[in-house]
């Protein structure tokens, strides 16, 4: 639609002709709106917060989204730019067409990334190797230490022997040979009696551990029976980051390693949140939520995420107990489980932070309070790509959404497919409007906050629909 404009003041832009064409016709337009009203550098300077919904990127971060590198992932930036550079009255035309050109550059950049599979596999076997390498060290140092042990005992057995070969003789002048050889052969003394082997020694420590992880488990399954308000924490966290209503993303995989980190972080303050099972005091509460710990009954326990189980535990976690959660974003599952990060029980490497991840031994000792327990399912996620395609290919918001209820059927739907597909806050809106016209083609939509809705999706044998959550059924049964 638009050539390569030159920038009305400055240098002019670089050329886009190495870009796929949808990309570049995005990076044209916007270009074109901000050469036609300001600078680049002003246009830099007035870019706000406000704006951008986030901390706004700098000067050079611009250039090059605006030289195609990111911009399809960046749907902020094309809606700052929409809102600060298009003229008064052309705004909601402008959007329109701005969100047109996203979805196509999106679409064509959403096709399978052999290098990010490289990469992913590059890093597995990578993990692998240096996991392999752990436990050689690992077997070795234990070999070691078993021998040194039974060096050790052997030359007690031998001192003791001594000693009590030779009751009569004086005590100055008993004399332990230390370095005597010892015989090879197996030998039995069944008077004397050896150290206990180490498993009994901690015995009292372990059956504390597991009566502690086991009551911190039931008071979170008496507030959360079935890890229905865990699992909106971490549902409500992947949304508000995606932030589909903005940027029209609904994979994880589409954030910038900054946004997957803050993710993170997000998730764990939102869990630790929903698991403390004593309300945290006005004064703790601040203090609480940044330290990323939970307090149930009493105990304050340090929530830990990992997308893989993968978790790092700082030497300030090591001997305490740890909430460990992880979720499935493709499988709609989440996991929560209880352990205590005991020195034995982790790998003998660090990352440059100085944390170190559970050994083997350690995975084994984790208590499950939640196990693969169903998470709010992520809707296009779980789609067909063809799908995918086929709903967004429609050029305005109200005909997406249409088409979402109308090929999406006898399933749960949420309120922010919803809001991503329209790339719009209101969706509530669209959705009454497709009850009123897919009405007319037999169908109609079912919501979560109606609970005879709710029954009449029971009723049928289909899937309980939640609060947030919608249900395209057929009015007539065939």
């Amino acid at each position: 639609m638009m050539g390569n404009s030159s920038r009305q003041r400055g240098r002019p832009w670089s050329d886009t002709g190495t870009l796929d064409p949808d990309t570049a016709a995005l990076a044209n337009f916007l270009r074109k709106l901000i050469s036609d009203s300001m600078s680049l550098r002003t246009f830099s300077e007035k870019l706000t917060a406000e704006h951008y919904e986030a901390n706004p990127p700098s000067y050079s971060t611009l250039s090059a989204r605006l030289a195609g590198k990111g911009l399809a992932r960046d749907g902020r930036l094309v809606h700052a730019v929409v809102t600060l550079c298009a003229p008064t009255g052309k705004t909601e035309i402008l959007r329109e067409e701005a969100q047109r050109l996203l979805r196509n550059a999106r679409n064509t950049n959403a096709s399978p990334n052999p290098t990010r599979r490289n990469d992913d596999q590059n890093e597995s076997d990578s993990g692998l190797r240096n996991e392999i390498v752990e436990l050689k060290n690992t077997l070795t140092s234990i070999q070691k230490s078993q021998t040194n042990t039974q060096d050790m005992l052997l030359a007690i057995i031998r001192d003791l022997t001594q000693l009590r070969d030779a009751p009569h003789a004086p005590t100055q002048d008993r004399k332990l040979d230390t370095a005597a050889p010892v015989s090879g052969e197996p030998q039995e003394y069944p008077d004397l009696l050896l150290p206990p082997p180490q498993n009994q020694i901690n015995t009292r420590q372990h059956d504390r551990d597991e009566k502690l992880l086991e009551h911190i488990k039931h008071d979170i399954l008496r507030s959360d029976p079935h890890g229905y308000r865990g699992s909106r924490a971490i549902r409500e966290s992947i949304d508000r980051v995606l932030y589909g209503s903005r940027t029209g993303r609904f994979d994880i995989f589409e954030l910038t390693k900054s946004e997957r980190t803050y993710l993170v972080s997000l998730i764990k303050m939102e869990l630790t949140r929903y698991l403390s099972t004593n309300p945290p005091e006005a004064e703790n509460a601040r203090t609480r939520s940044e330290a990323n710990y939970a307090q149930v009954n009493g105990i304050d326990i340090d929530v830990v995420f990992s997308w893989r189980m993968n978790w790092t535990i700082s030497n300030e976690q090591v001997g305490k107990p740890l909430l460990l959660a992880t979720a499935n974003e493709k499988k709609s599952v989440w996991s929560l489980g209880i352990a205590r990060a005991s020195p034995e029980n982790l790998r003998s490497a660090a990352n440059r932070d100085g944390k170190r991840s559970l050994a083997p031994s350690g995975m084994k000792l984790i208590t499950w309070i939640f196990r693969d327990s169903p998470l709010p399912p992520n809707t296009l996620l779980s789609l067909p790509e063809e799908t995918i395609n086929k709903i967004l290919s429609y050029s305005t918001a109200q005909k997406r959404v249409d088409a979402l209820f109308r090929i999406v059927r006898q399933r749960p739907i949420s309120l922010t497919a919803a809001k991503t597909v329209s790339m719009q806050e209101d969706a509530g809106k669209r959705i009454r409007n497709s009850r009123r016209i897919l009405a007319e083609e037999g169908l109609t939509i079912l919501s979560g906050r109606d609970q005879q809705d709710v029954d009449t999706a029971q009723s049928l044998g289909l899937q309980k629909i939640h609060p947030e959550e919608y249900m395209t059924i057929n009015l007539i049964s065939p």
